[in-house]
């Protein structure tokens, strides 16, 4: 999808890392999820999924690993509630 290694829960994506930049990794969330993330430094509106809540991560400003794997789990969460 987009150029990214996706990964989905009952066929819904929801983490997905860029083929050509290993920086860039890109999760949907839900659009209240959404707000609340893109007032990191390091996350933003994903260009081609912002309306459905997807966000991008530029690792290369992250301080830890949990960093992201924090809002990767959130998107996880809600895949598997989009699923239902």
């Amino acid at each position: 999808m987009f150029g990214y290694q996706c990964f989905s829960i009952k066929k819904k994506f929801f983490v997905g890392f860029s083929n050509k930049n290993n920086r860039q990794i890109i999760v949907r969330l839900s659009k209240d999820q959404q707000e609340v993330a893109v007032k990191s430094e390091a996350i933003k509106p994903f260009s081609r999924g912002a309306k459905a809540g997807w966000i991008e991560i530029d690792s290369k400003k992250l301080t830890t690993t949990a960093g992201a794997m924090k809002w990767i789990l959130m998107g996880y969460d809600n895949a598997d509630k989009l699923a239902k």
